[in-house]
């Protein structure tokens, strides 16, 4: 998902399906509730997600190639190797 669709999401023209959100929710490796803490059930008031005030994640969205990122990602299926990619680029980057 590129910070663009993101955006449109989050304005309301392309509202996030809830098939969309589970995608990403898997794709992060986050549970489906994680973008909804903060919310207040009995609040009528759109809440901000907590990945749309992370600026690490806003600043890795805006990357050209963030939606190659996504789609790479979502084809490991476990936690574990998603695991592993995060240790991977870690290590690759520890220099920095």
């Amino acid at each position: 998902m590129s910070f663009q669709q993101i955006q449109k999401c989050e304005r309301g023209p392309s509202p996030l399906t809830t098939a969309k959100l589970w995608a990403l929710a898997e794709t992060l490796g986050a549970p489906i509730d994680y973008f909804f803490q903060g919310a207040d059930e009995n609040s009528a008031r759109p809440v901000s997600p907590l990945w749309a005030q992370d600026d690490r994640l806003r600043t890795f969205l805006a990357f050209a190639d963030a939606d190659d990122w996504n789609r790479a990602a979502g084809v490991l299926r476990t936690p574990l190797l998603r695991r592993k990619l995060v240790q991977l680029i870690e290590a690759l980057t520890a220099n920095d």
